[in-house]
């Protein structure tokens, strides 16, 4: 899923926004926090995802916006994290575009399903020490 940011071009600030790409992780994870809260309230479902779409469009335009995953992990990567209520968007912001990864509930342990791979190849080091 591709979403375009339109930029208000204004004397001080002539970007281009960029492209939105919802990976299907990050759609799935949305369909499941809809149901989620739509089993107690659809209504309150329906403005949560509006205002996780809100918040994401505004990465076309704000890619730098969230914060650095490297902040929260002593793991370089280009990772970003936008906190949207109780929810994380994960995200990166590639060339053109700014590719939503994951879209997850901030008490979950969102740094160990972002980073398993890594975090199982330094367990293993630790472990062959």
């Amino acid at each position: 899923m591709e979403r375009t940011g339109r930029s208000q071009n204004s004397p001080r600030d002539l970007r281009v926004a960029l492209k939105i790409r919802i990976n299907p992780a990050a759609v799935a994870d949305l369909i499941e926090i809809k149901n989620y809260v739509a089993q107690d309230n659809p209504e309150a479902a329906s403005r949560l995802i509006h205002t996780i779409y809100s918040s994401i469009e505004k990465l076309a335009e704000f890619p730098k916006i969230g914060a650095s995953l490297s902040s929260k992990i002593e793991i370089k990567t280009d990772y970003r994290y936008l906190v949207c209520g109780s929810y994380i968007v994960i995200y990166k912001a590639e060339g053109d575009f700014v590719s939503v990864y994951r879209v997850l509930n901030g008490m979950r342990n969102y740094l160990s399903i972002i980073f398993a791979d890594e975090l199982s190849k330094a367990a293993a080091r630790i472990y062959m020490l």
